[in-house]
């Protein structure tokens, strides 16, 4: 579904209005792709409300990796380091990557740090390689299950696992030493 006119200046309107609960069930309804449309009929003020309420909803990482990025790169210019780290955080190490290859350099050091570790350590990780390398690329979202465990223990882990993750390509199955066996 396309976002039309009306949409559009209906969101503008609630924005102004501070109805940041209409607005977020409004764009409930949309694709990340599609919010992230909106924001090319926003002014930068109506974009920072609407960044604001996305981040408030959890939503935020999403849309706005469907921004072109010059508008990405404006926005995460403008936001505070410590909802850009809460950002990378909850992202992907991939999509945290590029968006932090995006930031000026002098600013990554001290925003890596605000990240909690093992998010950091992923990030960390992938910019050991260069950009455009299959390494940079790559994703280690899997899951290893012990051979010995029940289906449903299973089935239990990768819906954890998956939560976590934004898609998980593997199972792994090892034996207690932690062999790979299937």
């Amino acid at each position: 579904m396309a976002v039309n006119h009306t949409q559009i200046e209906m969101i503008r309107k609630l924005l102004r209005h501070g109805a940041n609960e209409r607005v977020s069930r409004v764009l409930e309804r949309f694709r990340s792709a599609e919010v992230a449309d909106v924001f090319g009929y926003m002014s930068p003020a109506e974009q920072r409300l609407l960044i604001d309420l996305l981040f408030e909803k959890g939503r935020l990482a999403s849309v706005l990796l469907d921004l072109p990025e010059g508008i990405l790169s404006d926005r995460l210019s403008g936001m505070k380091d410590e909802r850009v780290a809460a950002m990378l955080a909850k992202s992907a190490p991939d999509d945290a990557l590029f968006m932090v290859g995006l930031l000026d350099e002098a600013r990554v050091d001290g925003l890596l740090e605000l990240v909690p570790r093992p998010e950091r350590e992923r990030i960390e990780h992938l910019m050991n390689y260069p950009s455009e390398s299959a390494g940079s690329l790559m994703t280690s979202q899997m899951v290893t299950l012990e051979e010995d465990i029940t289906a449903q223990r299973a089935i239990e882990i990768i819906r954890e696992e998956g939560l976590k993750s934004e898609f998980i390509f593997y199972v792994y199955v090892t034996d207690a030493r932690g062999t790979f066996v299937g």
